[in-house]
């Protein structure tokens, strides 16, 4: 082997350990991120907190019509999700503890999605869980609160203020988010 050739095959072992790094730390910074997100949620103090519009009609399981109005004065638990997502489902046992544990001190939780009502039942079928499943067709609601990623959650107070949107899947029967749910149903 000449010497250039093995110049050539050096500097070619140079360029993909640091492409190498580069692409790893790329990935633990990615990592890292995501960890973070998962563990931490930003709450809205009372006093900043924006009232939302929850006005937009849907649709039952069943095809009949259902409005959030109807649940003025509960804690909101909103989840929008969809029958494909995997972070979706794999948060719903989280989701079910929690409710299980703060429906009696008023938190409601009701999970939206734009999937067709056989593909909702499908999937409950194989996964059942207690939840209120309502449907946004045409995404009505998701457009009007900005939601364009799932899982998206949605915390509204008693007041019909928004306390917290939250992106992505989250532990929802973490020690810290019953404390934080339970605190703002007692408000």
């Amino acid at each position: 082997m000449s010497n250039v050739e093995t110049a050539k095959q050096h500097t070619w072992r140079q360029q993909l350990r640091s492409t190498s790094r580069i692409i790893l730390g790329f990935l633990l910074l990615v990592a890292l991120f995501h960890m973070g997100a998962a563990t931490s949620l930003s709450w809205v103090p009372a006093q900043q907190r924006q009232q939302v519009d929850l006005e937009v009609p849907l649709r039952t399981l069943k095809g009949e019509q259902a409005s959030l109005q109807d649940l003025k004065g509960k804690v909101l638990f909103l989840n929008f999700w969809a029958t494909w997502c995997g972070p979706c489902r794999r948060e719903m046992p989280d989701i079910e503890k929690m409710q299980q544990e703060l429906a009696p001190e008023g938190v409601v939780v009701a999970l939206i999605s734009d999937d067709s009502a056989q593909d909702v039942q499908a999937y409950l079928e194989k996964s059942p869980f207690p939840f209120r499943f309502l449907l946004d067709p045409d995404n009505d609601l998701a457009f009007k609160l900005g939601v364009d990623t799932l899982p998206t959650t949605l915390i509204v107070d008693r007041q019909g203020r928004a306390a917290l949107a939250h992106v992505g899947a989250y532990d929802w029967d973490s020690p810290q988010a019953i404390e934080e749910l339970r605190r703002l149903a007692g408000e």
